[in-house]
């Protein structure tokens, strides 16, 4: 798990909201599977990653390295919403979150990802997902702002 927030201070440097001129505030949205067809192992992932987040916020949120080198904290909030593992639902739950200005959207599956993967890269929100793969579809446009964080069997055993 550590590896993930990683990957999303990676992908977020810059893109923090401004609360204070003390405090930055990241907003990432969880766009979870608790319905649905795979929701028997999707709501499983999806509580651990938004508990997971949200620990960290209230544990005071995540380091980063600001573009001018020095080391700053901010602060998580957590949205979560249920994407029924469906691409018509999913892609209502991107919308709402980028309305809500989210900054980074994490997600469960290919099916609610690969929907969003197109508008994520047009929008620079990065979103990751996690026991998902990446078609073609996901590699429009560039730069790539979709990424899985979990590889399904096919790309694991045919290297």
């Amino acid at each position: 798990m550590k590896k993930f927030i990683w990957l999303m201070v990676i992908f977020l440097t810059g893109v923090f909201s401004s609360v204070s001129a003390n405090q930055k505030i990241l907003t990432i949205g969880v766009s979870g599977t608790y319905s649905g067809g795979f929701a028997s192992v999707g709501k499983s992932v999806s509580d651990g990653e938004s508990d997971y987040l949200k620990w960290l916020g209230y544990n005071g949120g995540i380091e980063y390295k600001a573009p001018d080198g020095k080391i700053k904290k901010a602060g998580i909030r957590v949205i979560v919403e249920d994407n029924e593992y469906k691409p018509a639902k999913a892609a209502i739950v991107y919308e709402t979150f980028k309305a809500k200005g989210i900054n980074i959207i994490t997600g469960f599956g290919s099916t609610p990802g690969q929907v969003c993967a197109e508008n994520a890269s047009k929008d620079h929100i990065p979103y990751l997902s996690w026991y998902a793969y990446a078609t073609p579809l996901g590699y429009r446009p560039k730069p790539q702002y979709y990424c899985t964080g979990l590889t399904d069997i096919a790309e694991m055993a045919t290297p």
